[in-house]
């Protein structure tokens, strides 16, 4: 997808929040809402489409830290940002001060949890995800939670627990295309090809718009630092698998 289609939830919420603030450019809520929709998009995006979401999120955040009233979900949006950009120190910073606002926003444990895996210390951040877990264990977003928790024990070495959390994201959200390469990761690292096959030929499928370089991008090629690497060398693996028949 080029961005978010006509009629869903996204672009529902998009014209609502743009209308919001066209009434009151000082509907501080709404310009926080949709920095929102700015980075909800751009998982589907690459190249210079990607970095106008992420320009127009940098601008309504801004806006909102400069005249309305920071917050734990401000910080957050502020941090997801800047880990879509790749900036791992910056977005850490602000995964803090997300947490020393709210400790019990648990949304900010999983930002803080993925970039700390990032930053070479997967185990530290696989803490911070479970923790997130038990503190809100019917979240919307608990696949991808899963999925975050099974790219920490990746990049500790522990593909087969890797693999578990992966399952269990997949159970809740089978058609998540980083679901999908993520247990192609997964099951290529413990040696079971024809599995990694199938799920890498689902990837595409629910990718196909995108290049492999596209592909690879989403699995973290373009952060920095880079220490964290065994889920983007698994995927630049898994990417030469020979479709299947």
């Amino acid at each position: 997808m080029v961005a978010a289609q006509h009629g869903s939830p996204l672009a529902d919420a998009e014209q609502s929040f743009a209308e919001a603030l066209k009434r009151n450019p000082r509907a501080y809520n709404a310009m926080l809402g949709l920095a929102a929709y700015h980075l909800e998009v751009v998982d589907d995006l690459a190249g210079s489409a990607r970095q106008v979401h992420l320009d127009d999120a940098e601008t309504l955040l801004t806006g909102f830290m400069q005249h309305g009233h920071p917050s734990a979900v401000a910080f957050f949006y502020q941090g997801l940002l800047e880990s879509l950009r790749g900036n791992v120190p910056l977005a850490l910073k602000s995964a803090e001060d997300c947490l020393a606002v709210s400790p019990s926003f648990a949304p900010g444990y999983v930002l803080m949890g993925r970039l700390l895996t990032r930053a070479g210390r997967a185990g530290e951040g696989l803490a911070r995800i479970q923790y997130a877990i038990r503190l809100s264990p019917k979240d919307p977003a608990l696949s991808s939670w899963f999925m975050m928790a099974g790219w920490a024990e990746l990049e500790r070495g522990n593909d087969e627990a890797a693999l578990d959390w992966l399952l269990r994201s997949q159970s809740l959200n089978s058609d998540n295309p980083m679901i999908q390469g993520s247990l192609a990761v997964a099951y290529l690292l413990t040696q079971d090809k024809l599995s990694a096959a199938q799920h890498l030929q689902r990837f595409r499928v629910l990718t196909s718009g995108m290049s492999d370089e596209d592909r690879l991008f989403r699995f973290g090629g373009f952060v920095t630092p880079q220490p964290a690497h065994r889920l983007s060398d698994g995927m630049r693996l898994a990417l030469a698998i020979e479709p299947t028949k």
